[in-house]
């Protein structure tokens, strides 16, 4: 898999070939060592919610046909700084 194919997981329902858990996928990480994984979220049952989990992405299948929500729209300028017209507030400058 390549780094697209990665982020776009997000916010898919997956499950774990292995243990079978399932949720959605809220982060992908990539490390130096070259694992990629995903943050699975469970469902809340009965209003508490689960714990979340990291998983080797090899091993997730998707299981939903759309996202719960739509990706952010990351954009990189020529000089490497991220712009997002969307998501969390920048910390003031002190």
């Amino acid at each position: 898999m390549n780094t697209k194919t990665h982020i776009e997981m997000l916010g898919f329902e997956v499950r774990d070939m292995v243990t079978g858990q399932t949720g959605i996928v809220t982060s992908v990480s990539f490390d130096l060592f070259g694992c990629m994984q995903c943050i699975i979220t469970p469902k809340s049952v009965d209003g508490k919610n689960g714990d979340a989990g990291w998983y080797d992405s090899n091993r997730l299948e998707i299981v939903s046909e759309r996202r719960v929500m739509p990706l952010p729209m990351w954009d990189y300028s020529d000089n490497g700084i991220v712009k997002q017209p969307h998501g969390p507030a920048y910390k003031p400058i002190k």
